[in-house]
């Protein structure tokens, strides 16, 4: 996969946008959902492990 996920982080949040605009290109898209969930799931599982 090639995604740009890390510039969706902004300090400790994730911010991005979900749907294109006139003005704006959506990048947090269904892709990247994907990557951050199965990253956090990732990390319990390490966690609680």
């Amino acid at each position: 996969m090639n995604s740009n996920i890390l510039s969706l982080q902004n300090g400790s949040d994730i911010r991005g946008i979900a749907i294109d605009t006139e003005e704006l290109k959506a990048n947090l898209t269904t892709k990247e959902s994907r990557l951050i969930v199965n990253g956090l799931i990732n990390w319990v599982n390490y966690t609680l492990s």
